[in-house]
């Protein structure tokens, strides 16, 4: 038998319309077989079109009785299936022959009945069949949502927190209606957490699913005199930490540092750069994008700038990867942190570059910027703002206050600097996590910035006239004074404590920074030297041990 492609069907039945039509196929073949069929929505003069329950053998022919709607008149007859698809159970049906002339004659008048009989009976089925996907359609919305609520999997729709709309989910109704639903779910209570101290709704760019606020202990080290290009004078700084003894670590390190004269600060370089990456068919077409991208540079930078009043695009470098080219895209941010400003700025000018040159791909972030990560790249070029620190230590300061020679304390920082290079360490310091962690939640900073600011380089020397000059370089402090969380209450509270609250505070932030670390190294590494530094940790044991018996 020779069976027609379903692409063919309609142009083998001529299909009319699309009618309701109950058929029954009865076959007998040699060994025994039989079956019989539901109903069909296509008819024509010559044959139907129908979805079955069960698939139809491959046969030549086939008895066909037609029960027509309506009427309820039976047509008998022999046909053949012109086309087929197994999978969907569909199949073509072509009448050969009727039983006799009456009912061939039943079934042409059925289907070239008038029109308007037609259309009614089309509008009827249309009418209903619009009602049936209608109570499909609110069946199977009430199915997947009872599903979801009884999920027993991983994730339930049971299990997801309350939510609203934008804006209307940091509300404070919106809120506590979420701090309930958590508290009846876990079984804990959260009345510390959702004491709110500011309104809730200023945090609608900071925070999802918001249920409140962690309070982290903040603490004053300083103040510090620092005496650089853009902060001058004395700084309390404030940092938020739930580790006891670093804020006095910090302390006593500034305040060695007031006694030797202050910190003094320089920033090196201040850029934040992006790497989005193109893919090429081959080696050549990406040295051609390389040239291309040399000649448009300045066309580059002027789409860049479309998008931002505060971001300069200020140098693109071209990093070939085989077929693939990396580009470093530098940019000045000025006191936002940037990161967000530069993604915008870049995707734009990148799509534009898209559309000039058709690589086969474009991401706007290649992992060679390394945000977030610590890469050597950034630690030799760096990343945000480049800035050192140094402060001559007297050598009968040091003997007074570090209660060691400067010798010791050199001693043992060489011993550090070796031991970190046998380690690998990208950069060598003792500590700089530890302060830049706790000044970032205090002021709203990005905290997952520690990574990159956290390394770099300290040194010590020891100087002809014998006095100790203590150096640190941050080759990657990314710190803003506007946008992102310097916006909430607290943090603003803390940034206006050192006067860096706003524009054009951003330098004099890093520089207070920077000389705060550099006094914390000192402090670390005076105790580490002479001995000391276990002693702080057994005060602390002890404080505690005194804080539990008055409890009791």
């Amino acid at each position: 038998m020779e069976i027609q492609s379903p692409h063919n069907r309609r142009r083998a039945l001529r299909l009319v319309e699309r009618l309701p039509i109950r058929v029954e196929l009865n076959n007998s073949t040699n060994d025994g077989v039989s079956f019989q069929m539901g109903s069909t929505k296509n008819i024509s003069e010559t044959g139907l079109s129908l979805t079955t329950d069960t698939s139809i053998p491959g046969v030549e022919t086939i008895n066909i009785e037609a029960i027509l709607p309506q009427s309820q008149q039976i047509v008998k007859g022999i046909g053949k299936i012109v086309w087929r698809n197994d999978e969907r159970k569909i199949y073509g049906v072509q009448f050969l022959s009727f039983q006799n002339s009456v009912e061939e004659e039943t079934f042409k008048k059925y289907v070239n009945r008038p029109t308007d009989t037609r259309e009614m009976l089309l509008d009827q089925r249309t009418n209903a069949e619009d009602r049936r996907k209608k109570e499909e359609s609110s069946t199977k919305n009430k199915r997947i949502l009872k599903n979801r609520r009884n999920n027993t999997g991983i994730v339930g729709f049971s299990e997801m927190l309350p939510r609203k709309k934008k804006e209307r989910d940091y509300q404070l109704s919106a809120v506590s209606r979420r701090v309930r639903w958590l508290e009846a779910k876990t079984g804990s209570q959260l009345k510390h957490i959702s004491n709110f101290p500011y309104e809730s709704t200023k945090l609608n760019q900071n925070i999802e699913n918001l249920v409140g606020i962690t309070s982290v202990p903040l603490g004053i080290a300083g103040p510090i005199l620092v005496q650089g290009q853009y902060a001058q004078g004395l700084f309390y700084v404030p940092i938020a930490t739930t580790q006891g003894t670093m804020v006095e670590s910090y302390h006593r390190g500034a305040l060695l540092v007031n006694e030797a004269g202050g910190a003094r600060v320089t920033i090196h370089k201040d850029e934040l750069h992006l790497d989005p990456v193109f893919t090429f068919k081959n080696l050549n077409e990406s040295v051609r994008f390389i040239a291309w991208i040399k000649e448009n540079d300045s066309v580059i930078k002027l789409k860049a700038q479309e998008t931002t009043r505060f971001g300069r695009l200020i140098r693109i470098t071209a990093f070939p990867i085989g077929n693939r080219v990396a580009l470093n895209f530098a940019y000045t941010t000025g006191d936002a942190m940037g990161l967000n400003m530069i993604n915008i700025a870049t995707d734009h000018a990148c799509r534009w570059i898209v559309d000039q040159v058709k690589p086969q791909a474009y991401f706007l972030r290649s992992n060679f910027s390394s945000d977030k990560k610590p890469s050597f790249y950034n630690f030799i070029m760096g990343y945000g703002k480049d800035v050192t620190a140094e402060v001559i230590l007297p050598r009968a300061l040091v003997k007074r206050y570090m209660r060691a020679e400067p010798e010791d304390v050199y001693a043992f920082w060489y011993s550090a600097l070796l031991s970190g290079m046998q380690a690998g360490m990208i950069g060598i310091n003792a500590h700089f996590a530890n302060g830049l962690a706790g000044i970032f939640i205090a002021t709203g900073q990005d905290v997952a910035q520690v990574v990159n600011g956290s390394h770099g380089i300290l040194t010590f020397e020891v100087i002809a006239s014998g006095d100790l000059k203590v150096t640190t370089k941050f080759p990657q402090l990314l710190v803003g004074t506007v946008g992102g969380g310097t916006s909430l209450p607290p943090q603003q509270e803390a940034l206006k404590l050192m006067g860096c609250y706003g524009a054009g505070k951003a330098k004099k932030f890093a520089e207070i920074v920077a000389a705060i670390l550099l006094a914390g190294e000192i402090s670390i590494c005076g105790a580490l030297a002479s001995g000391e530094f276990a002693a702080a940790d057994l005060a602390l044991r002890s404080r505690k041990v005194a804080d539990s018996e008055e409890q009791d």
